[in-house]
């Protein structure tokens, strides 16, 4: 089984998900030049105390991760689901999904983007915890919150990414590629040549990474 919120127990630690988030935004700035056609973005000056890892499908569903010093949380929204805000006349959110929420993480939910955005589904976890935790929710009949299709992108394993990259981006993803960006490899101009990895504009691309925060020298 997938992670979703039904089944937290397959989502790692907050450092690893911190991580791993960078190493999705490396591997997309790496891939596509264009941000606007990425899927995954890390902005490591969210704020002057809190970063931001995302994902957009370009169809409407997309996550928000919020790493600040007390912990992290997931922002979730699936556009088709049931639970959206949008399907009723008068926004509002699903009963339940912030039920319970560290006060720590109020402003996130209450600034933008998030409200323009919506919520489907959140997750939380503060640096004290020993579990990703949610909200007190029922679902719909037959209905869920679409995190299993937004987060399992999330389990660490470099054939996820490298199945769903080859498929999105059209073209033959070196898997050791992957595993060394998995592993927060430091990047530098050898490290690209021996990949065979073609950059259509390198200063763009160590912009791009420092902005992520992944480490380079070049």
């Amino acid at each position: 089984m997938n992670i979703s919120t039904k089944n937290l127990n397959k989502l790692s630690d907050i450092k690893t998900i911190k991580n791993l988030s960078k190493s999705l935004a490396a591997l997309d700035a790496i891939l596509c030049s264009e941000w606007e056609f990425r899927y995954y973005s890390y902005d490591s000056k969210w704020s002057d105390s809190e970063e931001l890892g995302s994902m957009r499908d370009g169809s409407g569903s997309e996550y928000k991760i919020l790493f600040n010093q007390y912990g992290a949380a997931i922002n979730g929204f699936d556009c088709d689901s049931k639970m959206s805000p949008w399907i009723s006349k008068k926004p509002k959110y699903w009963p339940g999904l912030f039920e319970n929420m560290p006060s720590e993480f109020q402003e996130f939910i209450d600034t933008e983007p998030i409200p323009s955005i919506g919520t489907t589904f959140f997750i939380w976890r503060l640096n004290k915890d020993k579990t990703w935790k949610t909200g007190t929710v029922t679902f719909p009949k037959g209905r869920d919150d679409g995190s299993e299709e937004l987060l399992y992108i999330l389990d660490g394993n470099p054939l996820t990414y490298q199945k769903w990259a080859e498929e999105y981006y059209e073209m033959e993803v070196s898997l050791d590629l992957v595993k060394k960006i998995y592993g927060m490899n430091k990047i530098d101009a050898s490290f690209l040549k021996k990949l065979k990895v073609e950059i259509d504009d390198l200063d763009q691309l160590r912009n791009d990474l420092v902005d992520i925060g992944y480490p380079i020298n070049f």
